[in-house]
């Protein structure tokens, strides 16, 4: 699980347009033996509880910030828009876990129907597996994922000695995780990311040509740490999974 998520974590930093996302399945099923309709559910569901708190963190952050009324309104509209959103698709999600596809009926038809019936089949299993228990224990770690890395972000802002509350870190985090969401960036979301920064800490009182900067220092402190992570584990990594394997023996 460890290999996964650093290698994972890696890709994201260095592949362009959320590929990194494109391998994660392939990688749950190369480590962990799960069939990759299931790895597809399980990103899909992690990726959607991030997508809901970040914009449930991101609408709280506009209420309690004083800033421009109509850009208050227009981040606030974002913000309640892109939650109906996850919440329309957790719908669809659940009504599709609950429509029953008979195999049976499709004996007759194509190998290339059957095969996408089978690959329906196989989400609908994925979907299955996850019951009320493991989404609110989803729910819950996302929350205290997000708390993790606004703290991080908070502390990079501090140590630029930027004059930022706590709250206006969760409206610059939140809102760049939410247009990084969107896959039309270049190498690991590199240039919309600081963009986005870069807009949002202008809403909060920082000049263009400040929050620039601020939001370039603050991607490559934020990008060294994974990839740092990512060499160290290389380095480490045939020993550690090596002695892992023999323990298990």
């Amino acid at each position: 699980s460890l290999d996964i998520n650093i290698i994972h974590t890696v890709l994201l930093c260095i592949l362009p347009a959320r590929l990194g996302d494109v391998c994660y399945p392939f990688l749950l099923n190369k480590n962990l033996n799960i069939i990759i309709s299931h790895s597809f559910v399980n990103l899909l569901v992690l990726r959607l509880y991030d997508f809901m708190v970040s914009a449930i963190l991101f609408l709280l952050s506009t209420i309690t910030l004083s800033i421009n009324t109509a850009d208050k309104l227009i981040l606030q509209k974002t913000a309640l828009f892109l939650f109906i959103i996850t919440i329309c698709i957790f719908g669809a999600i659940k009504y599709f876990s609950l429509v029953h596809f008979i195999p049976k009926k499709y004996r007759n038809k194509s190998v290339r129907m059957k095969r996408i019936i089978g690959i329906l089949c196989q989400l609908q299993e994925g979907f299955h597996a996850i019951n009320i228990v493991d989404h609110i224990i989803l729910f819950i770690m996302t929350c205290i994922k997000w708390i993790l890395s606004i703290g991080v972000i908070y502390f990079i802002f501090k140590s630029l000695n930027m004059d930022i509350l706590a709250t206006e870190t969760i409206l610059v985090t939140t809102g760049m995780s939410l247009v990084v969401a969107l896959p039309i960036q270049a190498i690991g979301g590199f240039g919309i990311t600081e963009a986005a920064m870069a807009l949002l800490l202008g809403l909060i009182g920082y000049a263009t040509d400040v929050a620039v900067t601020y939001s370039l220092a603050t991607r490559f402190i934020w990008l060294a740490m994974p990839l740092s992570v990512g060499i160290i584990w290389l380095l480490l990594r045939n020993t550690v999974l090596r002695n892992s394997t023999d323990q298990t023996k």
